[in-house]
């Protein structure tokens, strides 16, 4: 195997790699998760200052009860402008019960940006392994040849 080759492998395989930690993370979110009730407290913006007619990402702060009867106040870890949902409107949403900060609320960014986000740079990923692992046209010739003259 020739080091272009290796290379090819090392970048499809790191472009792999956050696509399968993301979508076990959703799966073991799934898995496990509780459902909750949650009200949408305030809005935190991120991100837009340094550019010109950029808005900042409104990302909703909720407040929910866990199972446990602990009271939770976390920080959705995806935003959108505009905002997705009102302050003071009750979002259904899911959760770890190990870990009630970790949660996903039920727009589409929450469930499915980051999974489809990873999911592109999976599928160039895999093109490139599948390009470092193809064989090469005149390696194959040159078995051919060999098979033939072997007759």
């Amino acid at each position: 195997m020739r080091p272009f080759q290796f290379a090819l492998i090392a970048a499809g395989l790191g472009l792999l790699l956050p696509f399968m930690l993301v979508v076990g993370k959703k799966i073991q979110l799934w898995g496990g998760s509780e459902a909750a009730v949650a009200t949408v407290v305030r809005y935190e913006a991120e991100g837009g200052q340094n550019r010109r007619n950029s808005k900042p990402a409104l990302f909703p702060v909720v407040r929910f009860t866990t199972v446990r009867g602990e009271i939770v106040v976390v920080k959705s870890p995806t935003g959108t402008n505009p905002p997705a949902y009102q302050v003071g409107e009750q979002v259904r949403l899911r959760y770890d019960p190990a870990s009630p900060q970790t949660v996903e609320l039920p727009d589409f960014s929450s469930q499915w940006l980051g999974t489809l986000g990873t999911g592109l740079f999976a599928l160039l990923g895999g093109w490139l392994l599948r390009a470092a692992l193809r064989q090469d046209p005149r390696e194959h010739k040159k078995q051919a040849q060999r098979g033939y003259n072997a007759r």
